[in-house]
């Protein structure tokens, strides 16, 4: 059986009498022409209206001016009501805007209209209508919706919208500038052209990260732009429907270009400071080695000789060890120089150095004492055992052959050997030895082998003596 109209008063529909007494339904009924016969106590309340106001208006009634959600005009057959009368359909969901009667200022609804057909089933005799006041709720969308603007238009970034194949859904007005696009200009079109298809494709593949993962990620990303490479920072994140399916990538890209040059300058200067340094490390080395190495013979200087055979002079006394020092001169050295010349004598002096040098071990220290004297400390070693060291060295320097034009110059060397004093001795004796003292009982043997007609070895004995009455 169809409805009966609601404005019958014989109505035996219970449930309609129902929905006009709910506190919290806003409903209206609409007869055939328009005319409103029945409102609901929340209809009134959101209309800010009385019962009175409201029954008999029609709602062709001009003095409402209602406009639609674009601003055009809703009188007359626009209105939802009159449509859902005029053609038996609901019409759902509509916002229309109403203005006042007194404020002037317009009211937003979101009004449903549903056809009530008489008893033939067949023509709609009224329409229900259920609406809700939407104004506070518009407007905060409409301030949203301009704050979103004011940011995605003042901020120096570019913002944009992409559906899931790389076409703009939207870009922001710096965007459309960069690529000389009118307002709108962007919209369905994808990224190749713009930016070239390198780019493009990098694009499109971490818009595809994103939309995989579902998250918000950021990337650094380049493009070539009418003035050469940028480089970007972009912050990507999925948009999803109501489903749950991502349908887009919303993105937010800061140009970062300027900030990367700096980068790269200031990795350009951290090499060249890190290349002055390691230049400032090796001159120091350089400086080092010319204030610790003897310019001709390329061995030890005497300060640096003493400061390397201190330190092993003090460890064989902290730990009860033998060490032992060898000092050589070269014999009839002014008769060198005065017979080949010194460029040949220094070169003699050279060779002896290095034929000294090659019976050493490792942890033997050489120096050039001074003029045509050297000296040599033995850790671990007793005088016995240097004895041994001191007449390979003899032999070697014997052997030494450095040719000039007045013939072959050679030399011969005195060698004089000390030994620390050792534990035997009592402990007060080697207490009092001194590297300095060693040097000079070693000094002492070398003057003896001189004595002793050159060419020879001497190891210091206390008969020997020492100037001073030193032993």
């Amino acid at each position: 059986m169809a409805a009966a109209p609601l404005d019958e008063p014989d109505s035996t529909t219970d449930y309609r009498r129902l929905l006009f007494e709910s506190p919290v339904l806003a409903i209206i009924y609409h007869t055939v022409d328009g005319t409103v016969t029945r409102a609901s106590a929340k209809a009134c309340e959101v209309l800010g209206l009385t019962h009175e106001q409201i029954i008999g208006r029609s709602v062709a009634d001009p003095r409402l001016g209602t406009i639609g959600d674009d601003g055009s005009d809703l009188s007359g057959q626009a209105m939802p009501t009159v449509a859902c009368l005029r053609t038996g359909e609901p019409v759902v969901d509509v916002p229309i805007g109403v203005q006042s009667l007194v404020t002037k200022k317009f009211r937003w609804f979101q009004v449903t209209a549903i056809p009530d057909f008489g008893p033939d089933g067949v023509e709609p005799v009224g329409a229900l209508v259920v609406f809700s006041d939407i104004t506070e709720r518009r407007e905060k969308g409409r301030r949203a919706d301009r704050l979103l603007d004011l940011i995605s238009e003042t901020t120096h970034s570019l913002v944009f919208a992409k559906d899931l194949e790389g076409r703009f859904l939207f870009a922001n007005k710096r965007l459309e500038r960069l690529f000389g696009a009118e307002e709108g200009g962007l919209i369905g079109k994808v990224s190749d052209p713009l930016v070239g298809q390198e780019s493009a494709e990098e694009f499109i593949q971490n818009d595809r990260r994103v939309a995989e993962s579902g998250e918000t990620l950021a990337f650094e990303e380049t493009g070539e732009e009418p003035d050469g490479t940028h480089t970007y920072l972009s912050v990507k994140s999925p948009l999803f429907d109501e489903e749950g399916r991502v349908f887009a990538i919303a993105g937010v890209a800061h140009d970062i270009t300027a900030r990367k040059r700096l980068e790269e300058q200031l990795r350009g200067a951290k090499r060249a400071l890190e290349e002055a340094h390691r230049e400032l490390q090796q001159a120091f080395v350089d400086i080092q080695g010319i204030a610790r190495i003897d310019e001709l013979t390329r061995i030890n200087n005497r300060r640096y000789w003493y400061e390397l055979a201190e330190r092993e002079f003090s460890a064989a006394k902290r730990y009860s060890k033998p060490l032992s020092v060898i000092l050589f001169d070269v014999d009839c050295f002014k008769s060198v120089n005065d017979t080949y010349g010194h460029t040949v004598g220094d070169t003699l002096l050279e060779h002896i150095a290095s034929a000294a040098s090659a019976e050493l071990r490792s942890a033997d220290i050489i120096g050039r004492y001074g003029g045509e004297e050297f000296v040599i400390a033995l850790p671990m070693t007793p005088a016995l055992q240097a004895h041994t060291i001191a007449q390979r060295i003899l032999e070697g320097v014997e052997a030494v052959r450095v040719e000039a034009r007045q013939g072959s110059a050679s030399a011969t060397i005195s060698i004089g050997i000390a030994e620390m004093v050792d534990a035997t001795s009592g402990g007060r004796a080697r207490d009092r030895d001194s590297l300095e003292a060693l040097v000079n009982r070693a000094d002492h043997a070398m003057y003896a082998a001189k004595s002793s007609g050159r060419n020879g070895i001497r190891v210091y004995s206390p008969r020997m003596g020492l100037p001073g009455g030193e032993t």
